[in-house]
C-alpha cells in the first residue's frame, strides 16, 4: 500500500470518526460544506477522504465532547470490536448509551 494512502479515510472510517452510522456519513457527502471526496482511479465507486479535511470537519461541526479522542484512536478501538463483536461494552461506553450496570435503560 502506498504512503498516501494511509492518509484517506473509505466512507466507513469516515463514519466511525465522525461517530455517526455509515448511512449517515453517505447523506453527509451531499451536505455542502462536507470535504469532497477523492475518486481514486477515476472512479465513484472508490472514494477516500483526506484525514486532515475530515478532523476539520468533525471540530467544525460537532459538539464538543467532555473526553474526545483522535480518529487514530477511535479506527482502532472500532477496528478490535469488530475482531471481537462478543466484547462487553466499557462502563464509559455504557453511560454514553445512556445505560446503567445492568444493562437496562437509565
Amino acid at each position: 500500500m502506498s504512503q498516501a494512502l494511509k492518509f484517506l479515510l473509505s466512507i466507513s472510517e469516515v463514519a466511525v470518526a465522525l461517530g455517526v452510522s455509515e448511512r449517515k456519513a453517505h447523506q453527509l457527502r451531499h451536505d455542502p460544506t462536507f470535504p469532497l471526496p477523492i475518486a481514486l482511479g477515476g472512479s465513484e465507486r472508490c472514494l477516500r477522504w483526506r484525514v486532515a479535511e475530515i478532523e476539520a470537519y468533525a471540530t467544525a461541526h460537532q459538539p464538543a465532547k467532555p473526553q474526545s479522542e483522535p480518529i487514530g484512536l477511535a479506527l482502532a478501538r472500532a477496528a478490535r470490536k469488530a475482531r471481537r463483536p462478543s466484547t462487553p461494552l466499557t462502563s464509559r461506553e455504557m453511560l454514553a448509551a445512556g445505560l446503567n450496570a445492568d444493562c437496562k435503560a437509565a
